[in-house]
């Protein structure tokens, strides 16, 4: 006994650990195959001990309840699930040293409740699933400042629901999908000192899954497809509410991804394909709101793709959207539709460039003589109306010159146009 609280040790050959049932309990010896159960168990695992396991499941919580568990040495399986809730129900996971399956799937496997989840130290698996969050899975709160990874798939794969997901340090996978949520994540904040990255396909697939806020000031990215897929099939949905970046979304085929719908779209930082085309590509995907005051671009063709029966029913472009291939910013298919385009990129800048079918509005917007929205079209169908932003500021006595170019008088269906009367809101 010290201090009130029991310490357990074991022989050094290991041996299996005294179950917990209920109890307070630090563990200061390496042992084999711990089990805690019962209600309210506090267990503290000592910095430089091992709890392992030769086959799976070093730790588990079979009928556990408000379980406190926190780890400050080693969890680690020789095959599958280092750690695994086995129905049981946690109320704080605290990992401050490491969680591992060193030779297979799932470090940490939930099919049931953690209320909190902290990482600072490291979570991995050889194989697939850092952390597997299993349809009847509910994970409150995690929050990674550590490092959370695959050496395969999935870093992070959510089926369950995770109500907040913040991460300010390190989720990686070594193929595909360091993130992949086919449940519901309510917010999910990557800071400005967080990676979110797959060497080869998807740094965050949303497939037929629910993101509500998705915060990234940090970096999102992947090797080879698409930084952020939001993905979903012709039976099921693939939602993100809201989506704020003001960091990185990039890889080198493309930066997003979206077949399924975007409510709102704000981008103050960079979504890029670094090498290939469509820094964004909606392709029979849905965006209600886009604003963009940063950059957009391919590093080959098309800045953004909207295709197939894609929409977009307002872009407000304050920032850049360009390719440095073919010189696209925006390609609009013939069976997509694009509502309202509003923009200021062009005199201060290269111009908006825009190929297909005509966006059913386009307005300009002003902001002094020398920074106002310039737009050249190409091989294009149908027509647009044609107007001034109302946050546009006209100087008297002043000419916007070639605003709209590229287009036939039978190709604007209504327009604004004529000189502007200083103290009057006329236009003639």
């Amino acid at each position: 006994m010290l201090g009130g609280i029991p310490s357990f040790s074991s022989s050094a050959s290991a041996a299996d650990c005294e179950d917990v049932d209920g109890a307070t309990k630090t563990i200061s010896a390496d042992c084999q195959n711990l089990s805690i159960t019962g209600d309210s168990p506090n267990v503290t695992i000592d910095s430089g001990v091992t709890i392992d396991s030769t086959a799976a499941n070093a730790v588990a919580t079979p009928d556990s309840t408000n379980a406190i568990i926190t780890n400050n040495g080693t969890i680690s399986a020789a095959t599958n699930r280092g750690f695994r809730t086995s129905g049981g129900d946690v109320q704080e996971l605290i990992n401050n040293g490491t969680i591992t399956a060193a030779g297979g799937n799932q470090a940490i496997r939930s099919n049931s409740n953690i209320t909190t989840l902290t990482n600072a130290g490291t979570i991995s698996a050889d194989g697939k699933y850092g952390i597997h969050n299993r349809g009847s899975g509910t994970i409150g709160t995690l929050n990674n400042s550590g490092t959370i990874s695959a050496g395969d798939d999935f870093a992070i794969r959510n089926d369950g629901s995770i109500t907040t997901l913040t991460n300010t340090d390190t989720i990686s996978a070594n193929e595909d999908s360091s993130i992949w949520n086919g449940g519901t994540i309510t917010t999910l904040t990557n800071s400005d000192t967080g990676t979110i990255s797959a060497v080869d396909e998807f740094g965050l697939k949303n497939v037929n899954g629910t993101i509500g806020t998705l915060n990234n000031s940090g970096t999102i990215t992947a090797g080879d497809r698409y930084g952020l897929f939001n993905d979903q099939s012709s039976s099921n949905t693939s939602t993100i509410t809201t989506l704020t970046n003001s960091g990185t979304i990039s890889s080198d085929r493309s930066g997003l991804w979206n077949d399924g719908t975007i409510t709102t779209l704000t981008n103050s930082g960079n979504i890029k394909a670094l090498t290939g085309d469509f820094g964004l590509k909606n392709v029979n995907g849905t965006i209600v709101t886009l604003t963009n005051s940063g950059t957009i671009s391919a590093g080959d063709d098309y800045g953004l793709y909207n295709d197939g029966t894609a929409t977009i029913t307002t872009l407000t472009n304050t920032g850049t959207i360009s390719a440095a291939g073919n010189g696209i910013s925006i390609w609009n298919d013939s069976t997509a539709t694009f509502t309202t385009l509003n923009n200021s990129q062009g005199a201060s800048s290269s111009a908006l460039t825009f190929k297909g079918k005509l966006p059913t509005n386009y307005n300009v917007i002003v902001n002094s003589a020398a920074d106002y929205g310039k737009i050249t079209f190409s091989s294009v169908s149908g027509t647009l109306n044609f107007g001034v932003h109302s946050t546009s500021t006209l100087a008297e006595d002043t000419t916007y010159s070639s605003v709209l170019s590229g287009l036939s008088s039978s190709e604007i269906g209504s327009g604004t146009s004529g000189t502007f009367v200083s103290g009057s809101d006329r236009h003639d």
